[in-house]
């Protein structure tokens, strides 16, 4: 087994994933995309031959009891916490490595609505993500645990190591909240409620399509997860989405940023190193 390493800092907790497509360095054990069907699944088995083994590794969430320890807890480790709506969705790959490899990525651009930490009001943020599809859009690289973004998503962010890790979201998905309609959504469907205390809960999930849908370079794909409407959990009216803001604001006051975050650029070279079996630091460059 080898090890996916970036050039600045070892990605930190396992993810698995799955590469279809030649143009794409070595694939492994991932959630795979087929856009023969248009069926984007969350864990089968690899439908390729060139489909092997590696360690991706991203940094791990928070181990938290509960939504509101959760918020707290990703407040506190992001960098940054916005509310924006996707404008800007790209697509490319890191440089070769020492292999010859490249590995897909995607960058994400949002313009800020809300401001709550590390960042300005109407500026825009741009996040970079593993994964996405090759060059010659014959095959994609689809990380398990990645959030998949469409054009006009509103979205909750809790930003960190953005152009340093695999996902530059706090704890991967859970780093992302959904804003939908009049409420706020978990990245896979699940209600925010509010006690008459100000604490927060989960809901049951709810089948929405901008949760079961996504768009990757012009093909719509529907996205299997374990999530469903019969998953546990109250069913009852989500919280209104400017209270949640409201209580997510009061949360994020007592962390606040010590810089302004990162954005990432499209155009900035970078390398995603294999290593060999037993290597434990990434290649560095002069």
């Amino acid at each position: 087994m080898r090890t996916l390493a970036h050039r600045r800092s070892p990605l930190l907790f396992p993810l698995f994933a799955a590469l279809l497509g030649a143009a794409c360095a070595d694939p492994a054990d991932l959630a795979s995309a087929t856009p023969a069907d248009e069926e984007l699944a969350a864990s089968p088995e690899p439908t390729s031959d060139l489909a092997t083994a590696i360690d991706v590794t991203l940094p791990a969430g928070p181990a938290v009891r509960t939504p509101d320890d959760w918020l707290h807890t990703a407040a506190q480790d992001a960098e940054a916490v916005l509310v924006g709506t996707v404008v800007a969705i790209e697509y490319g790959a890191s440089a070769p490595d020492s292999q010859g490899f490249t590995t897909p990525h995607t960058w994400v651009t949002w313009k800020v609505e809300r401001a709550l930490k590390g960042i300005r009001e109407g500026a825009t943020f741009t996040g970079r993500f593993i994964g996405g599809p090759n060059a010659e859009r014959t095959g994609m690289l689809q990380v398990s645990g990645m959030p998949q973004f469409d054009l006009g998503d509103r979205d909750v962010l809790f930003v960190t190591h953005n152009g340093e890790w695999a996902c530059p979201l706090v704890g991967g998905a859970h780093g992302r909240l959904r804003v939908i309609g009049d409420a706020v959504y978990t990245d896979d469907g699940r209600p925010l409620l509010l006690d008459t205390h100000g604490g927060v809960g989960l809901g049951r999930p709810v089948d929405l399509p901008e949760v079961r849908t996504t768009t990757i370079a012009g093909r719509t794909f529907h996205i299997h997860g374990d999530a469903s409407p019969a998953a546990e959990g109250p069913t009852v009216t989500p919280a209104a989405r400017a209270d949640v803001l409201d209580v997510l604001t009061r949360i994020v006051a007592d962390f606040p940023a010590s810089r302004e975050v990162r954005s990432a650029d499209p155009a900035e070279v970078f390398v995603l190193e294999m290593l060999t079996p037993g290597a434990h630091t990434p290649r560095s460059e002069d």
